[in-house]
């Protein structure tokens, strides 16, 4: 068996459509045939809410949720598995932080995106120029694909209170130096938020930190 057929058995849609050639992966993944299982079992076996009931199915739902939390804490290198807040995807959890961190701005605050940002890290934010009367700024995007970072000291105000920029682009591919991101923000104040959908398959936890 070649390397590409053990990869293709590992996700039953490809398994079943043999001759399929699957290539909108930064939209929409398939399912590994480990994470279909564990669904499986889960809906078969052990289907309760989650942190909602006493009885033995929710606490076997809670023990296997805050298992995956953990699990995901550890991937992503983060302190603490209380940081990591599950959401339906990308998009939704873009929508979150904007309408949360959203109400803490005022008039005249200032968001900054990059022109290379996916829909779900740019129109929340429009909307809530229209809705809050924050300003919002645009980080430009070289001929290479690449952020313009030496565009971040023009942009960068006292009024800044976030940047947020993609950490991988899901149209060109190009890279982001979050470090030089991140140190720009704070020495202004600001907070950085990374959409990392597109990144966090291809880099080791202790990079993407």
């Amino acid at each position: 068996m070649t390397p590409s057929a053990g990869l293709r058995a590992e996700f039953p849609l490809l398994v079943a459509n043999p001759g399929l050639h699957y290539l909108d992966s930064a939209a929409t993944a398939q399912i590994h045939r480990s994470a279909l299982d564990a669904v499986i079992r889960y809906e078969s076996g052990s289907r309760a809410n989650v942190l909602r009931g006493s009885h033995r199915l929710a606490e076997a739902a809670d023990r296997a949720y805050d298992a995956a939390r953990a699990s995901v804490a550890r991937f992503l290198n983060a302190p603490s598995a209380d940081e990591i807040v599950f959401t339906s995807g990308a998009t939704a959890a873009l929508n979150l932080v904007a309408h949360a961190f959203g109400a803490t701005l005022r008039p005249g605050d200032r968001v900054l995106v990059s022109q290379a940002e996916h829909h779900s890290n740019f129109v929340p934010w429009q909307m809530l120029r229209e809705r809050a009367g924050i300003v919002l700024d645009l980080l430009p995007v070289m001929a290479s694909g690449e952020l313009d970072l030496a565009a971040l000291p023009r942009l960068l105000t006292p009024r800044t209170r976030l940047v947020a920029v993609t950490q991988c682009s899901n149209v060109t591919g190009a890279w982001t130096d979050v470090a030089a991101v991140v140190a720009a923000a704070r020495a202004v104040g600001a907070h950085v938020l990374l959409d990392g959908a597109q990144a966090v398959q291809h880099v080791s936890s202790a990079a993407a930190a």
